[in-house]
């Protein structure tokens, strides 16, 4: 059919966002989750939470608009799939409240950087509030 057009998709996977990310605070704190406010210090300046980032930590927010907004100029997706993990890797720490602030956060960001494109959000094994709750079989 000479009338259909193609695709294209923007797949966002395992964002792993963290709303609590503080720059500068200690990237290299032992946890699965570093780079908000516990108490610890790193006095190496490599080792504290970049303005976009850290390796050893989830994704700052501001970090995400960047990537969207590169996204939607670079690329122009006529779809948009979220394919789960929104939030960080501090399983211990999950609550119905912190899950549910950084899935707010992911969503909306995706939802203001693409109004008009249609965005179709699935869940991963880290947006329970008890991670891995659901049996594999």
């Amino acid at each position: 059919q000479a009338d259909v057009q193609p695709a294209k998709i923007l797949q966002l996977t395992d964002v792993h966002l963290d709303v609590d990310y503080i720059v500068g605070t200690n990237a290299d704190c032992g946890k699965p989750r570093c780079c908000y406010e516990d108490g610890t210090t790193n006095p190496d300046p490599n080792k504290r939470a970049g303005v976009f980032g850290h390796y050893s930590c989830a994704l700052p927010p501001r970090a995400l608009d960047e990537i969207l907004k590169h996204a939607k100029e670079t690329h122009e997706p006529s779809l948009v799939f979220l394919t789960g993990d929104y939030t960080h890797s501090g399983i211990w720490q999950y609550s119905q409240e912190m899950n549910g602030k950084n899935i707010k956060a992911v969503t909306e960001a995706v939802a203001n950087a693409f109004p008009d494109t249609p965005v179709y959000p699935l869940v991963g094994n880290h947006e329970p509030d008890i991670v891995n709750m659901y049996s594999p079989e």
